[in-house]
């Protein structure tokens, strides 16, 4: 079981979308509209899984058929930039968990979301997916 407590040395995970080809840009980085929701973003926690589970886990259980490709970055990327990252597990996804930004100032709200796009790091990408 994990503690509800998000430890800077944990590694998030978040998945691309089939549907959400505007979160990468021509060289297949991130882009901060990957992080912009006021209602905050799901990642899943690494829970001291190894990074082929976390992907098939996202793949076939969370998001199944919808993922074409995974961003990585750790927890305390988000903390550096004064984001919050808060566990919300469920029964079908126990590492779910959310980051939200400060949705109060939008200027700061942007540097984080242009911030944690930049400490992303493209971890998976399926070529035979197509965009929809």
């Amino acid at each position: 079981m994990l503690s509800n407590d998000i430890q800077a040395n944990e590694q998030l995970y978040r998945a691309v979308k089939r549907s959400r080809p505007d979160w990468l840009d021509d060289n297949n980085r991130p882009t901060s509209a990957m992080f912009k929701d006021t209602n905050g973003v799901s990642v899943d926690r690494d829970g001291a899984r190894e990074e082929p589970e976390i992907i098939n886990f996202m793949c076939d259980v969370s998001l199944p058929k919808r993922v074409k490709s995974i961003v990585r970055l750790s927890a305390s990327e988000c903390f550096e930039t004064g984001a919050e990252v808060k566990a919300d597990p469920s029964e079908i996804n126990p590492y779910h968990a959310n980051i939200f930004l400060d949705a109060a100032d939008i200027r700061r709200y942007n540097i984080q979301a242009l911030k944690l796009a930049r400490a992303s790091k493209l971890v998976f990408f399926d070529e035979t997916k197509e965009w929809t």
